[in-house]
């Protein structure tokens, strides 16, 4: 079985609006590796990025920005045949494909009866596809990629529209392929069905990357976002949407203006530097051309005061320039900052990233930090019902989860979750719960229910690493020998972010 990994490590992909001179930003900033050898589904709202994803995957797009690799030089895409090719019959439609994917002529005609067998065509294998039907073609193609066996397959399966038990038969052959080392992706919009087939998914929203890994956690944070979407009015949910696709558009005048700027500046500060520089050049007097000696003296005069407090004057033009820079970085930072406004959340669970949380550090000085949305409070502003407070609390141990709290407690999630206030089922070691009126500790322990003690480092397991003050992801890669993409992977983080108390496993 195959070790390759995907790697897509800050990826940005812009596409032009001409009409407007604006840019679009179909892909923010996307970070995230995926081993070989499984089956991956794709999911996202329209104008989520997929798309681009796909040509990403497939080697026919370089982006904008960042570095992809764990590509291979011919991929496979489920694609229906063209209209031009009609004419040809179904055998002739792919004798002609498998042609083109290098396979050998010796070896067509037993895979041609292969590939017309699994098609469940029949004798329509040799019939012209222009008498074809969607499904047939569908049947087809899906028959002809499976059989080539790319090492990358990429499948949109809205576009596989075939019959149920055609439809099990092809994921059957997919798990094969998988378990061979094919990458495969299913860019898919039937989320009920997609934990029938994926190991993994990947979650984008408006170009950026919401959430990656086991299917059970992605979907949990997908659903909230949509339901936390569907309790707004008609009107709320146009807006949100309004203003989720405009900060994809990134108005590059605002670019221009800038450089504009920079280069007036710069103009203005040019001539009195070229003036510090100028050297004034030595002229003898004589007695028989005194025009000359009286332009020479009247120069001499002239430049007599920036000679004699020429300290002075550099120093007040270095200041000039040194503020001048001052002001165009801070007016760069905001124009920025505007561009890069964060995508509209709903409060959904805390691993949905904005965008501060998927920019890549390749330092080692300091972890990445996440800011709060700014469109978030739209939809998190949403009242939540009021349940009384008892005088009891708990403090999060490492590991816990409200569903363990709750039953401990013997309360509800939902009233867990009223009483402190929070829509968000990820809570941290170390953080204090309030609990609603009539919890009682069910589980008898020795141990205080207010006052849980962070596991010690001295009982910590060989392969396992607790987070103290001023660790980072690279620090405790370092220190262990190991990849700092391996711990991502090996604890499902999509961040950088840290806790003080929590477990990390270490590859």
């Amino acid at each position: 079985m195959t070790t390759m990994t995907w790697k897509l490590m800050g990826i940005s992909h812009y596409y032009p609006k001409e009409e407007t001179g604006a840019r679009l930003t179909a892909l923010d900033r996307v970070t995230f590796s995926q081993p070989y050898g499984k089956i991956v589904g794709i999911i996202g709202g329209k104008g989520a990025g997929k798309t681009t994803l796909a040509k990403l995957l497939l080697n026919e797009l370089t982006p904008s920005e960042g570095l992809v690799l764990g590509q291979t030089e011919h991929p496979g895409q489920f694609e229906l045949p063209p209209r031009k090719a009609n004419e040809r019959t179904g055998e002739a439609y792919v004798k002609q494909q498998l042609v083109q994917w290098g396979i050998a002529k010796k070896k067509l005609p037993e895979l041609l009866a292969t590939i017309q067998l699994f098609s469940e065509l029949g004798d329509r294998f040799q019939q012209k596809l222009s008498h074809y039907s969607q499904e047939e073609k569908a049947q087809l193609a899906i028959s002809l990629l499976l059989h080539v066996a790319p090492s990358v397959i990429y499948l949109n399966e809205p576009l596989l529209t075939v019959k149920e038990d055609f439809h099990i038969k092809v994921f059957l052959r997919l798990e094969l392929l998988k378990n061979l080392g094919s990458s495969i992706w299913i860019e898919t919009d039937t989320i009920k069905r997609i934990d029938r087939y994926c190991d993994q998914v990947v979650w984008l929203e408006f170009g950026q990357l919401q959430k990656h890994g086991d299917i059970t956690e992605v979907l949990m944070s997908y659903y909230d976002y949509y339901f936390q979407i569907q309790r707004l009015s008609m009107p709320q949910q146009h807006q949100f949407w309004q203003e989720g696709y405009e900060t994809q558009v990134e108005d590059m005048d605002e670019s221009d203006e800038l450089v504009q700027g920079e280069e007036s500046v710069i103009s203005e500060i040019e001539p009195a530097t070229l003036l510090v520089k100028e050297e004034i050049p030595e002229v003898s007097g004589s007695a028989d051309r005194p025009e000359e000696s009286e332009t020479v003296s009247r120069r001499h005069r002239q430049a007599r005061p920036l000679t004699s407090s020429s300290p002075y004057w550099l120093l007040g033009v270095g200041g000039a320039i040194l503020g001048s820079l001052l002001i165009l970085t801070v007016i760069w930072g905001a124009l920025n900052a505007k561009a890069r406004t964060p995508l509209p959340l709903t409060g959904a669970a805390s691993s949905v990233q904005p965008k501060e949380s998927q920019t890549v550090s390749f330092s080692s000085a300091a972890p990445m930090m996440i800011s709060q949305p700014a469109h978030e409070a739209s939809v998190s502003a949403i009242p939540l019902p009021d349940v009384a407070k008892s005088d009891l609390t708990h403090v999060v141990t490492s590991g816990e989860t409200l569903e363990q709290i709750a039953s401990v407690y013997g309360v509800s999630v939902s009233d867990l979750q009223a009483v402190n206030q929070s829509t968000d089922p990820t809570i941290y070691a170390g953080e204090t719960l309030a609990l609603p009126q009539g919890a009682q500790k069910l589980v008898s322990s020795s141990e205080s229910v207010s006052d849980v003690a962070l596991p010690s480092t001295s009982e910590v397991p060989e392969n396992q690493h607790i987070v103290t003050q001023g660790d980072t992801l690279y620090s405790i890669a370092r220190r262990y020998g190991v990849d700092v993409m391996a711990i991502q992977q090996a604890n499902a983080l999509q961040t950088e972010q840290l806790t003080i108390g929590q477990t990390l496993r270490l590859p």
